[in-house]
């Protein structure tokens, strides 16, 4: 972009200054029937009324739809975070990839993002386990419900402990969720090591290819 880059790097860190509660409200009203809301007003005026339902409601839709501003609340932090990597790069990678007839795809995926392996690796450590500790919008809205079609080992974490009083249960899921997080975070770093190895050993056999050549 050349233009309005700052307005468009405010806007897309808007969802991480605005509090738990605004945000939970903001999404009722969207989603909501009675009033109608602004997603199901926008599925009529483009002529797909038949999709028009209560999406807090549904079982079908109800995970979905708390996933939703879940997400969108932190996109602006992995923004900043992606943004400040990509900026950080030496432009004349690029500009010699570009020489040697690399599209802006090859560039993106065989440059820039093996570039920036350890801030993905570092991005999805904090989405992960943010996902597994995620609690505040999907309790806000819908307490778990309908039945237990959104309901997350955090809610369930918390509802053992303080409405059923089973605080032994409740303090066994929560050293449960610290251990999926850290088995997330093993995980990730394995997967990634085991890709750095990889290329490392391929790296190192072109390197024996091309001695072995010189020396013939």
């Amino acid at each position: 972009m050349t233009k309005h880059v700052t307005l468009v790097k405010t806007l897309y860190y808007v969802p991480c200054i605005i509090t738990t509660v605004a945000i939970t409200q903001l999404f009722r009203s969207m989603y909501s029937t009675e009033p109608m809301g602004l997603l199901n007003q926008i599925l009529q005026k483009v002529g797909l009324g038949g999709m028009v339902t209560s999406w807090l409601a549904k079982v079908s839709t109800v995970l979905p739809a708390v996933s939703i501003p879940e997400g969108w609340r932190f996109t602006g932090m992995y923004m900043v975070i992606f943004y400040a990597a990509l900026v950080s790069l030496d432009p004349s990678v690029y500009e010699a990839a570009k020489i040697d007839g690399a599209s802006e795809m090859q560039i993106l995926f065989k440059i820039k993002m093996p570039l920036i392996k350890d801030i993905i690796l570092l991005t999805l450590t904090m989405c992960l386990t943010g996902a597994l500790r995620g609690f505040d919008i999907p309790f806000l809205l819908t307490s778990g419900g309908p039945g237990n079609a959104s309901e997350l080992m955090s809610t369930y974490m918390y509802k053992k402990a303080f409405s059923s009083n089973q605080y032994g249960y409740g303090s066994t899921l929560a050293v449960f969720i610290i251990i999926e997080s850290i088995l997330v975070v093993y995980i990730l770093r394995k997967i990634f090591t085991s890709r750095e190895q990889k290329e490392e050993k391929r790296i190192e056999k072109e390197r024996i290819r091309r001695n072995r050549r010189g020396n013939h």
